[in-house]
């Protein structure tokens, strides 16, 4: 069994070396954080720690348009799909971190009902 370690930590400062992971989960944390800035610097410390060709998955129910702007900024691509499992206006936000730039950027949208 592969060993695991806990660390708790602020979102906004991550103590964790750039590209450490493959996949970063949040699920219902950034909005939490009250301060716009500090959202922002939370989601793109997600995106720091996040490895070349990496997944970074923020799922949430407020301020997701706030968050898709941030990734817009870092990523070409960008997947918003919104799903009624706990909340009504729940959305999953799926960014990849692709190891060469692409100039154009990519948004895509898919509701499900």
């Amino acid at each position: 069994m592969a060993e695991i370690d806990i660390v708790d930590a602020d979102a906004r400062e991550l103590p964790f070396s750039d590209g450490s992971f493959n996949v970063v989960v949040s699920n219902f944390v950034v909005h939490n954080i009250k301060s716009e800035e500090g959202r922002r610097k939370a989601i793109l410390e997600m995106w720091r720690v996040l490895s070349p060709n990496g997944r970074l998955v923020i799922s949430d129910f407020s301020k997701t348009a706030e968050y898709i702007q941030i990734l817009n900024s870092v990523s070409n691509r960008v997947e918003i799909k919104q799903f009624f499992i706990h909340f009504r206006f729940q959305k999953l936000l799926l960014c990849k971190r692709f190891k060469k730039s692409i100039n154009r950027k990519e948004v895509f949208t898919k509701r499900f009902i």
